[in-house]
């Protein structure tokens, strides 16, 4: 009997969610299929019913991750929108964020392991970056004809300030960074 569409649904979700927390972890060349399968409770045969190949699974891991990530929310109703996103940058440049949170950015976690991957992984990874761009210029309140350029800046900034802070052995250092990157970004976003 086949299965219906709903456990279809919750199988891929259960999949895209073992393989974002494995692959932010222990980055994509650690990670075998097997381990994905085995940590989302299903057997490696169910893999192919979802996806081809396990670069397929990385880029559709990382643009699940990054639809969870909150910047790409809409603010709630009523809430000003430049408030709303300090608020956000504050949790994103965080030590509990760059200390692995439950749902990591995989802009800043996976960056080194994209940069070093197949075309089709680096392909996805630059269109999550340019929607995570525009919604960073939508929150952005400016008439400002340079703001796709303040946008792309701004998502450096958080991307990379993560990103960088969990390469430090220094506690000291990390959470110096994270002041600066957010004192940084509060004055991006306040000035536009």
């Amino acid at each position: 009997m086949p299965y219906s569409k709903e456990h279809k649904r919750k199988s891929r979700e259960h999949i895209l969610a073992s393989a974002i927390t494995l692959f932010s972890r222990q980055g994509y060349d650690n990670v075998t299929l097997d381990a994905v399968m085995a940590h989302a409770g299903l057997t490696r045969g169910a893999f192919y019913s979802h996806f081809k190949s396990k670069q397929e699974l990385y880029a559709d891991a990382m643009l699940a991750a990054v639809l969870k990530n909150p910047i790409i929310q809409d603010p709630p109703q009523g809430d000003d929108p430049t408030e709303h996103l300090v608020r956000l940058m504050k949790g994103y440049l965080s030590k509990s964020h760059v200390q692995k949170s439950d749902t990591p950015c995989p802009m800043a976690f996976m960056v080194t392991d994209v940069a070093n991957n197949e075309p089709e992984v680096r392909t996805t990874y630059t269109r999550i970056f340019k929607e995570f761009s525009k919604r960073l210029g939508t929150l952005l309140s400016s008439d400002d004809k340079s703001l796709p350029q303040h946008a792309h800046a701004l998502a450096a900034l958080l991307i990379g300030g993560v990103a960088v802070c969990r390469a430090f052995n220094d506690q000291k250092l990390v959470d110096e960074v994270l002041i600066d990157c957010r004192g940084l970004a509060a004055s991006m976003i306040k000035q536009n």
